[in-house]
């Protein structure tokens, strides 16, 4: 039986921080700014996975990140 945890599709502010080794603030400027698309659920906000893969994914290609 396989240990690894089933793909969040979802994430809090604090585990998307976490995931892209930023800080909350940061996530919520970002969201701000429109750069992360994310969804409003009642009083929380929640960061879909396929967000933060599209983020990544466009500092790589040579956006705003400083990809190695």
């Amino acid at each position: 039986m396989s240990d690894t945890k089933p793909l969040r599709l979802l994430h809090s502010v604090a585990h998307a921080a976490e995931r892209l080794d930023v800080s909350r603030s940061y996530v919520y400027e970002m969201v701000n700014r429109g750069e992360l698309r994310a969804l409003h659920m009642g009083s929380k906000l929640r960061i879909p996975e396929s967000e933060l893969v599209r983020w990544i994914a466009e500092r790589l290609e040579g956006g705003d990140g400083d990809a190695a």
